[in-house]
């Protein structure tokens, strides 16, 4: 359930920061389709959710670290070479998404760690 908290936070954190960006910098797509100013390139949405979801998970479970963090690279790696972004968009919407997964997955782990300790200290018998 900590998971599933932290990484539904950082989501809706990171597609708030990502789309108001994409709204104030309007920057045109590599391959230039016409989108609409919601859908312009700078930064990566894609690489937002992807990285959010390796900080949020990350933190919670270290076991997934890496296989999180190639997955990521490889959503960031795709998005460049469909034309749809450029590195810096990549790099800046992976960067986004990174901070609020683990500012959200390490607010879990805090709070998951105190109740535990709050839960050895009532049951500590000294004889």
């Amino acid at each position: 359930m900590e998971a599933f908290r932290a990484n539904g936070k950082g989501l809706v954190a990171t597609g708030l920061t990502v789309h108001s960006l994409k709204w104030i910098f309007n920057k045109k797509r590599p391959l230039d389709r016409g989108e609409a100013r919601w859908n312009s390139s700078f930064p990566s949405g894609h690489s937002g959710v992807a990285f959010c979801q390796f900080g949020a998970l990350g933190e919670l479970h270290s076991d997934l670290k890496v296989p999180l963090a190639v997955l990521a690279c490889f959503v960031g790696r795709s998005r460049i070479r469909s034309g749809h972004h450029r590195l810096g968009d990549v790099l800046t919407g992976g960067a986004i998404g990174y901070l609020w997964g683990r500012y959200y997955g390490r607010k879990e782990n805090d709070k998951n760690n105190s109740n535990k300790t709050a839960n050895i200290s009532l049951v500590n018998f000294n004889f």
